[in-house]
């Protein structure tokens, strides 16, 4: 492994910035969602209302409820580091709105918890 050097005239940060947009440009890869990263959301989301509404509805047995209680939480988290992380840095989506609302969304998974217990 090679050590990294920068620029002496640059800080880190903008010379990070610079490589990652040379990446980008490079690459010919957008800097913000693509639909898989929407199916993705969409497909987390899904899943968490759903197992969700299986738990407090349905009243499964102890050992399933236990399960589905350690999957809603794994969701959760995906949810947290993909959909919130994204949306929070701008890189969500084009849409400025798009963005806040990707970025809210573990505010709404944090209340539809406190509220279900």
């Amino acid at each position: 492994m090679s050590v990294p050097k920068f620029a002496a005239s640059r800080s880190f940060h903008t010379e990070l910035k610079a490589r990652i947009n040379a990446y980008f440009e490079e690459a010919g890869k957008p800097q913000t969602g693509n639909s898989g990263l929407f199916v993705k959301a969409l497909i987390l989301t899904t899943a968490f209302v759903l197992v969700y509404l299986h738990l407090v509805f349905f009243t499964p047995s102890a050992l399933l409820g236990i399960l589905e209680c350690i999957l809603l939480g794994l969701i959760g988290a995906a949810i947290g580091f993909n959909v919130m992380h994204d949306g929070a840095h701008g890189s969500f989506s084009k849409s400025k709105w798009l963005n806040q609302f990707a970025a809210f969304t573990l505010n709404v998974l944090g209340a539809i918890l406190s509220c279900g217990t």
